[in-house]
């Protein structure tokens, strides 16, 4: 009996220890890998050719393409220039790796259109030119629309004159016939529809409102200045009295 006793008492101690020690000890957990930091980066044109470079080491990490530059815009993937010949590049800014292109369709050898800027919003890369606008949608490089304007003898675009308002894309011009005035078109941001014009010009842009001025050449001079609502053109406060389209 006792033996038999003895011999229950273990069973039980050790099926509780078993038991304590499933149930009781920490379990470890697999923690996920943490990527890699990337090296901080800074990109410069060398003989035309555009290159990462580390910025702590100042080794190059990769180069690109021929013909390149000057302006360059990126958000967290992808780098974006344009060439000589007339085609714009994303290249992926980590590895140098072309991503997609599209042509232009601008003669900039021949000086007659020059490339004022690059800008990104909400998915969109926006190519402000010597006379109008070209969106692409950045991650395949589709092109969304082109505006064309101020093409001609008596027209001329503003370099760098185009702007981004929330609803609208803003591009002006001088225009010249029997006097030289400023014209500023507002266009649908996704589709690239007109939406108003007015003789006048771009001052700033905030979200939705944009301030504009003009001052006719008449005796004496006629200055008109106000803020119009981006998306429809209409005029939220002016000074100077009233200002036709």
């Amino acid at each position: 009996m006792r033996l038999r006793s003895l011999i229950g008492t273990a069973l039980v101690s050790c099926v509780c220890l078993t038991a304590s020690s499933a149930l009781g000890a920490p379990r470890q957990r697999t923690q996920p890998a943490r990527p890699a930091a990337r090296p901080a980066l800074k990109y410069v044109f060398t003989n035309q050719r555009l290159q990462a470079v580390n910025r702590r080491t100042g080794k190059v990490r990769w180069t690109f393409g021929h013909g390149l530059g000057p302006l360059t815009v990126w958000d967290s993937k992808t780098i974006y220039t344009f060439s000589a010949d007339g085609k714009m590049f994303g290249i992926n800014r980590w590895t140098g790796r072309l991503l997609w292109s599209a042509t232009l369709k601008l003669d900039l050898k021949s000086g007659d259109y020059l490339i004022h800027g690059l800008e990104l919003s909400r998915g969109t890369l926006f190519v402000s030119h010597s006379h109008g606008v070209i969106a692409y949608y950045c991650p395949t490089g589709q092109e969304q629309w082109r505006i064309t304007e101020g093409h001609g003898e008596y027209h001329w675009i503003n370099p760098g004159a185009s702007f981004l308002a929330d609803s609208a894309v803003l591009i002006c011009y001088s225009a010249s016939g029997a006097y030289t005035h400023d014209v500023t078109k507002a266009f649908d941001r996704r589709t690239g529809r007109l939406l108003w014009e007015r003789n006048a010009m771009v001052t700033q842009v905030k979200g939705d409102r944009v301030s504009l001025h003009s001052l006719y050449p008449s005796d004496p001079p006629r200055e008109w200045s106000g803020v119009v609502d981006a998306r429809t053109g209409k005029v939220l406060t002016e000074t100077g009295g009233s200002q036709g389209g």
